[in-house]
């Protein structure tokens, strides 16, 4: 048990102490109850933090005097598909894809095979990020948060001068597993959670009967469809809970029918955690809902890697956030050539090629100048021709030499709104590369928005990294 956290109980137990000498039952009713207080609240997962804001509780504070998450969550109506878009649009959440390169196999650049990194129960709890209200969001495909819940009720007993405070304090910490399915045959959008109540703590015997009901809970956003469930709550005492601290939830979804205004069938849900306590004795029952959380809903017919032959047919991610591609540098591969020429047209565009001098600026580097995803194949075919074209008459005036095994490499991508033709005059550079890194990049770029499920117009920025 960490120091933070016995220093915790410590507190909590120091002003309960003389009433187990006087009675450790509430059936006798004090003379005279100046004040009760009572709260069932979210504390942060910091164990020294949430000790200080619990001793603000116990002092009088109220949850919304601390800002802390406590009672019931309000629900939002429905909302339209571009709203919830532009939400997702603006999260300032970011997380780094770093995947592997590809491999050269019978002549073809093949991509690595696509893995989820999910989130370990121990990663999120020595992860900062999971103590906030909303969470922490590792990539598409897993969010956990970590947080000290905090049970209390606080009663003058006559003659005591101080009130006797009835506490039950826990960790729950809470998993979600997206996903990217290749069954075709499947049609339902799942997202599934595991959570866990630990560092169980009760200030009176008696408190391990209390009854400790959780359950993840989903809302929907966009139509009915978006918010289905698989199982139940899971209602056991605190003395069960210490003994099997396990439950789990899976959420789903099933697509709407296909139309021009919605092709890849996305929806939208938001989740939370329910929680009821139902102390013995009389003490009063309440409820808790935590922040929520986002999660979209897809079933876009392209997300496919040609080689190896990979179809990936319908997904629930958590969308509240925007990758942030790495391309490293120094990394032995075959796409160093590639990473070189992004960090100059990044952070070097008044030397890159064509319209090379100072004011030039090429998106793709900040957040507020991300890249957004082209699905339109005659745009991209725009794309690509017109940097072949500005490659060649380049080359022919003698200022873009041309190595043998060499291709035109862009950036931005030819694949994104921002390319040659789509994102405007002069915003992008144009290099001769090696076959092998152009070629490479394109089967890693192609894969990977299959990969993290990125849809069109979905927003992401680039990095280059030593």
């Amino acid at each position: 048990m960490k120091k933070g956290f016995r220093w915790f109980r410590v507190i909590l137990t120091m002003a309960i102490t003389l009433s187990l000498v006087i009675s450790p039952t509430l059936e006798a009713k004090p003379k005279s109850t100046p004040k009760e207080n009572g709260w069932f609240v979210m504390l942060p997962g910091d164990e020294q933090e949430a000790a200080k804001l619990q001793k603000q509780l116990e002092n009088g504070a109220t949850p919304a005097d601390l800002n802390l998450p406590s009672g019931k969550v309000e629900k939002r109506s429905f909302q339209s598909l571009d709203k919830l878009q532009q939400e997702d649009a603006q999260t300032k959440e970011t997380y780094a894809v770093k995947v592997d390169p590809p491999v050269k196999v019978a002549n073809r650049w093949v991509p690595p095979k696509f893995e989820y990194d999910y989130i370990s129960k121990d990663e999120c709890i020595r992860q900062a990020k999971s103590n906030r209200d909303k969470g922490w969001i590792k990539n598409h495909f897993a969010w956990c948060r970590s947080k000290i819940v905090s049970y209390g009720w606080q009663r003058y007993r006559f003659p005591l001068p101080i009130p006797i405070t009835y506490g039950i304090q826990y960790r729950i910490t809470e998993i979600g597993y997206g996903t990217n399915s290749q069954d075709k045959d499947k049609k339902e959008r799942e997202v599934f959670f595991d959570y866990y109540i630990d560092d169980i703590y009760t200030t009176h015997p008696f408190l391990n009967g209390a009854k400790l009901k959780v359950d993840i809970d989903c809302q929907a956003l966009v139509q009915p469809e978006d918010c289905k469930e698989k199982g139940g709550p899971i209602e056991r005492t605190i003395a069960q809970w210490k003994s099997n601290n396990y439950g789990s939830k899976t959420l789903y979804s099933t697509p709407p029918p296909k139309s021009d205004f919605n092709p890849e069938q996305k929806g939208y849900m938001e989740f939370y955690t329910h929680q009821v306590m139902n102390p013995p004795q009389n003490l009063p029952t309440r409820t808790l809902d935590s922040p929520k959380q986002k999660v979209r809903w897809d079933s876009a017919d392209y997300m496919m890697v040609i080689h190896p032959n990979q179809r990936f047919y319908n997904a629930g991610i958590f969308s509240d956030v925007r990758p942030v591609i790495h391309f490293s540098k120094s990394a032995p591969h075959v796409m160093r050539e590639q990473a070189q020429h992004i960090e100059d047209a990044l952070k070097r565009p008044e030397t890159t090629y064509p319209y090379p001098g100072p004011g030039k600026i090429i998106p793709g580097g900040t957040y507020e100048a991300p890249l957004s995803r082209l699905r339109d194949k005659s745009a991209i075919k725009r794309n690509r021709g017109k940097s072949q074209r500005t490659c060649k008459r380049l080359h022919r005036d003698g200022v873009l030499p041309k190595p043998a095994n060499s291709e035109c490499d862009e950036f931005p991508f030819a694949s994104t709104w921002q390319g040659a033709s789509t994102g405007g005059v002069g915003k992008y550079s144009v290099r001769y590369i090696s076959k092998d890194s152009n070629q490479a990049g394109g089967a890693w770029i192609a894969a990977w928005y299959a990969y993290d499920r990125i849809l069109g117009r979905d927003l992401f920025n680039v990095k280059v990294v030593p």
